[in-house]
């Protein structure tokens, strides 16, 4: 599971033979096609903090070099670049449905055989950790809700009896709260 985005409280989605949770990582080898849509538009608040942002991001870098800016010592950025290369990346937003009933007492997917039970597996939030996720009555359903309490995001889908790469995720709404964060303590479908 990817690491909670708040403490005690881990995503998770129980449907009537489905488990879904937050996964660590985007494993190729089963990711379902389809999943969260690619470049969605920016609200007008959020264009306005994005250029403020990059504009201040470039006067202070013009700035430095006027000034003759400090930049840290060889040794430390040395340090923290070796500290990170042996870190396994985490990737926010990535979501893993098991067959409760393929399952059986193995839901832990560790190596590329291990997968058997795995239905879908895909990107629902794009770097945006998962803060809850439930499924409709029939299944079919899921809706993701991102840390920030920002966006909804409502999937269909439609799995392959063997093979999660072959099955689909049909990205169906965005359901888009505000700018403001909030915190979003369960989702449910009705």
């Amino acid at each position: 599971c990817h690491p909670p985005p708040s403490p005690g409280v881990q995503p998770v989605a129980l449907g009537s033979r489905w488990l879904a949770y937050a996964d660590r990582k985007l494993t190729f080898h089963y990711q379902s096609q389809g999943g969260v849509a690619s470049d969605t538009k920016m609200s007008y608040t959020s264009s306005v903090i994005s250029a403020a942002s990059q504009s201040f991001s470039y006067i202070t870098e013009k700035m430095g070099k006027l000034t003759g800016g400090f930049s840290p010592p060889r040794e430390a950025t040395d340090k923290m670049q070796s500290g990170l290369r042996g870190l396994e990346p985490n990737v926010p937003g990535i979501v893993s449905i098991v067959d409760i009933l393929r399952a059986g007492d193995k839901v832990i997917v560790e190596k590329e055989d291990d997968g058997e039970a795995i239905v879908s597996h895909f990107e629902a939030h794009r770097g945006q950790s998962i803060q809850a996720m439930s499924f409709d009555p029939s299944g079919q359903l899921i809706i993701t809700a991102c840390k920030l309490g920002h966006d909804f995001h409502v999937f269909r889908l439609s799995p392959h009896p063997t093979c999660p790469a072959l099955g689909s995720v049909h990205h169906l709404y965005i359901l888009h709260r505000g700018e403001t964060t909030a915190t979003v303590r369960h989702t449910n479908t009705l």
